[in-house]
């Protein structure tokens, strides 16, 4: 698979090129899709996989545009940290199951 955060901006740099090349790059988001990473992995090799992504969204930001985050929601100490570096980079918008855990982790991370 390779480095999953590099396929993720490769993927967009093609895609937006479309998009731009169509005038629709001024409604578009980047969703890195990490619900969607390959289902058939077992957790722990989702989790890596999820948390290299989660921590270089920084990465995605070259494009200029807003991030949307379908955020983890689980509770685990493996979602909670996830949930956490996500946070940290503070995405423009999320998807969440339970917004009131969204908001309290929000909380913990702002009195840091």
């Amino acid at each position: 698979w390779g480095d999953p955060v590099q396929a993720i901006v490769d993927f967009f740099t093609d895609r937006l090129a479309v998009a731009d090349r169509d005038g629709l790059t001024d409604r578009c988001i980047i969703d890195p899709g990490t619900g969607f990473a390959p289902p058939n992995w077992p957790w722990e090799q989702r989790f890596a996989y999820q948390k290299r992504v989660y921590s270089n969204l920084g990465e995605l930001r070259r494009f200029g545009l807003p991030l949307y985050i379908a955020l983890p929601w689980k509770e685990t100490v493996q979602h909670d940290e996830l949930l956490d570096i996500v946070l940290r980079h503070r995405p423009e918008y999320g998807r969440a199951h339970y917004p009131a855990k969204i908001r309290e982790a929000e909380e913990r991370s702002d009195a840091r």
